[in-house]
């Protein structure tokens, strides 16, 4: 009789907290959009920008919409982060669409604007993204170039956790 109920139980509580993590989303969503109406137009890139986040898992074209609103408010003003995070999160709608050739373009255009800032870790990241959008092309040649200039660059900073990424990501094509 006891082991018929541990299913069950685990059942429940997964059913349980999936019902809290949906709501909780919702709460997100909402409140975004709430601030959204009640908030100046240069404040609305970064809503937008978190927008596009929340709801990417869910629904990447909605994710690609907000943050094509993100990067026009950006423009507009000149935001440089929100420009940034705008740029990526396209890219990373793109990326779930399995559209990897767009992702690519949206990838690089983040690392040109953070080069400059020397942000070790994002143009890390961001290379490694790159990587595995040509991985998913089948650009191998591509896709390790820019897995090696994730590791030179986690290796110049110290990075292990970064290195021991791109040692896995260069295995995995090699």
């Amino acid at each position: 009789m006891i082991k018929s109920t541990k299913p069950i139980i685990f059942l429940y509580l997964l059913l349980i907290f999936s019902v809290d993590f949906t709501f909780a989303q919702k709460t997100k969503i909402d409140s975004l959009n709430q601030q959204l109406i009640s908030t100046g137009k240069i404040a609305k890139a970064s809503i937008y920008n978190e927008l596009s986040v929340v709801v990417l898992a869910e629904n990447a074209e909605t994710s690609l919409s907000y943050a094509g609103k993100a990067l026009e408010l950006s423009d507009e003003f000149e935001l440089k982060k929100d420009k940034i995070n705008a740029l990526y999160n396209i890219a990373e709608a793109y990326f779930e669409l399995s559209r990897y050739q767009p992702a690519i373009e949206y990838y690089q255009k983040a690392l040109g604007e953070i080069v400059e800032s020397k942000n070790t870790d994002l143009i890390t990241t961001f290379n490694t993204k790159i990587g595995h959008c040509e991985k998913n092309l089948s650009n191998y040649k591509n896709a390790v170039h820019n897995y090696q200039e994730a590791l030179t660059l986690s290796i110049s900073e110290g990075n292990e956790l970064q290195q021991i990424m791109s040692y896995n990501n260069l295995g995995i094509l090699l």
